[in-house]
């Protein structure tokens, strides 16, 4: 299913695929697009109901208007999912500056999230650093698109980096309940495109649990 859902903050651009539980919500890295995900199918749609999307400033979805806090991206995808009868708990995977709103999403909102997988994250103190023009050439050898493609959206993501460094501290310990896993990188900050196995790897074992926690939350034999 491919759509474009409106949310209080814009219009976001969509696609879903797979079937059945957990729902794997995907987040992007900065100034990437679906495309970045690529090397994850089909077998990633086996696990559970994938659940892709554009955030501002990408593809098909508005351009950012509101500065990208945490707490705007978080509440967008909140309505996209529920306006599209996803149902929680969600298991959450971020990629780069993704896995910091996928972080601050289980903070916030830690009953609908039944685990978390982090994919070469942002290192909080690193990104304000970084060269957006640098960022930019790598994002365009990556994904193979001209720069005009993403570079809203990159802007206005690492704008916001500060701001979600203080929601995220200011959100409180991460749940204790909520199973999380990290795929650091090897060759690259990009692990799904050039290790794709370790990701899809470390993915199946957090479905695993999340279906056993489901389980035995319902009272059934897992």
């Amino acid at each position: 299913m491919t759509g474009r859902l409106q949310t209080r903050s814009g219009a976001l651009e969509y696609v879903v695929s797979g079937a059945g539980r957990p729902a794997i919500v995907l987040f992007n890295g900065a100034g990437m697009t679906l495309d970045g995900w690529r090397a994850l199918h089909p077998r990633m749609e086996s696990l559970g109901t994938v659940v892709e999307w554009n955030r501002f400033g990408i593809e098909g979805s508005d351009s950012p208007g509101r500065i990208q806090s945490g707490a705007v991206v978080i509440a967008s995808v909140r309505e996209l999912l529920h306006y599209a009868g996803i149902e929680p708990p969600w298991l959450l995977v971020g990629h780069s500056v993704g896995a910091l709103y996928a972080d601050l999403f289980a903070r916030m909102h830690p009953d609908e999230v039944g685990a978390v997988l982090k994919v070469a994250p942002a290192d909080l103190e690193r990104v304000p650093r970084m060269n957006e023009d640098s960022i930019a050439r790598s994002l365009g050898k990556v994904q193979q698109l001209p720069a005009r493609a993403f570079r809203q959206n990159l802007h206005a993501e690492l704008v916001a980096v500060a701001r979600i460094a203080q929601e995220i501290e200011g959100a409180g310990a991460f749940p204790r309940d909520v199973p999380v896993a990290i795929v650091e990188p090897t060759r690259g900050h990009f692990p799904q495109l050039t290790e794709p196995d370790a990701v899809l790897d470390a993915l199946e074992r957090l479905v695993r649990r999340s279906r056993r926690s489901a389980s035995a939350s319902r009272g059934q034999p897992a």
